[in-house]
């Protein structure tokens, strides 16, 4: 069998994309690898997204709580207002010693809110967000809560 000029071409392109196989793959793997960090970064972006507008729509709440003339509370253990945790029990700030009936709504000057539960704990916990917390202040200084604010 005699080889031609282009068999010799065709022997050399062969060859040629042999050698090159491995970068091809390494070139595949590295578009895939961006890929995939550009769809972590599009989820991470999303979820930051829905966090952002859960904490708006939670700021609104907590606001609408301070219209409501929420019960002003501070941590039953210290008797010092601390930020809400949920399931932590609270007192009256104005030291009564009342019991909270399930249902209602407490709050703090920093901020958060609640209700309270059936076991006299708080639940569904409400924060107001930085931006709001300017409105939130001139609500507590027009309501009775004012006196109260730090």
């Amino acid at each position: 069998m005699t080889f031609k000029t282009s068999h010799i071409i065709l022997i050399l392109i062969a060859l040629f994309a042999l050698s090159q196989g491995e970068n091809v793959r390494k070139t595949m793997a590295k578009g895939q690898q961006i890929n995939e960090q550009r769809s972590e970064f599009n989820d991470r972006l999303r979820q930051n997204k829905e966090e952002a507008r859960n904490a708006k729509k939670l700021s609104q709440i907590a606001l609408d709580r301070f219209r409501a003339n929420c019960i002003l509370v501070a941590d039953a253990t210290t008797g010092k207002e601390a930020f809400f945790q949920e399931g932590a029990l609270v007192g009256d700030v104005e030291g009564t010693n009342r019991m909270l009936r399930e249902g209602a709504i407490v709050c703090n000057s920093l901020g958060d809110t609640a209700e309270i539960d059936a076991h006299g704990a708080i639940t569904d916990i409400a924060r107001v967000s930085t931006e709001d917390i300017p409105q939130m202040k001139a609500l507590l200084a027009q309501t009775s809560l004012g006196r109260f604010q730090r």
